[in-house]
């Protein structure tokens, strides 16, 4: 599931460069026509690729915090109606059919309580209580990967706002050299991209980052809610060991 979204994720990214650079170079014969030097077109042609990789992150940016806002809650992770209902398996005994519904209903709390399970019913209490530990801090980590996706955006968007500066700079110093007694609005363009790619970087990194570090922080509440409820659930193999089968 999740790489097929990595997928379209990156035919995305690919679609929107592609349409960027059709856009640009068409642009360049335009700008070719108005008399602009090579290393101008270029740079507009880079610059607008810029612009659209920009667009393609600001999107990515909220449909990543929509998607997170969604589904990193406890209502999600550790349903309360499938928390009841593996505590009323449990009271009766029914450790068989309680392992069946934790394969049918795969969550990260199902996931935790098969592998506490069955340790449960081989070892006992404190064996069961260690193995799950181990088990939530993989969920744990596994959930605090996707949410790398916001760390990623907040590190790559003011990149790309660095390389536009260093385009438009280009495009500015290109100016001086080959035109003679430049005046200002020749060295405009390059001076406006460089700092309009470095604005829209930024705009893209400040919430991104900071909503990588809410969604880290409630994701960890999460967990150690998680922890707790699987400590209650289990707290009825304390004192005994049921056997392997009901």
């Amino acid at each position: 599931m999740y790489p097929m979204k990595k997928s379209v994720v990156i035919l995305l990214v690919l679609a929107g460069f592609l349409f960027c650079a059709a856009s640009a170079w068409a642009q360049e014969g335009q700008a070719a026509v108005a008399g602009k030097t090579a290393a101008a077109a270029v740079g507009q042609i880079v610059t607008d690729i810029i612009y659209g990789l920009q667009a393609l992150l600001s999107l990515l940016l909220v449909a990543l915090i929509i998607f997170y806002f969604l589904n990193i809650r406890v209502s999600s992770i550790a349903p309360t109606q499938v928390v009841e209902q593996m505590t009323e398996m449990l009271g009766r005994g029914a450790y068989d059919e309680l392992m069946d519904f934790c394969k049918t209903t795969p969550t990260q709390l199902t996931n935790v309580v098969a592998t506490g399970l069955d340790k449960a019913r081989k070892d006992g209490y404190q064996a069961a209580m260690a193995s799950i530990d181990d088990k939530i801090a993989e969920e744990g980590l596994l959930l605090e990967n996707r949410v790398s996706w916001l760390n990623f955006v907040s590190v790559i968007s003011p990149m790309i706002g660095l390389f536009g500066t260093v385009v438009g700079m280009v495009m500015a110093f290109d100016a001086i050299a080959t035109i003679q007694n430049p005046q200002p609005s020749a060295l405009a363009a390059g001076i406006r991209a460089a700092l309009w790619t470095t604005v829209f970087g930024l705009m893209i990194a400040m919430p991104a980052m900071s909503f990588f570090f809410y969604f880290r922080n409630r994701l960890a509440r999460i967990v150690m809610e998680m922890g707790m409820v699987c400590e209650n659930i289990f707290e009825h193999f304390r004192g005994h060991s049921p056997a392997a089968s009901e």
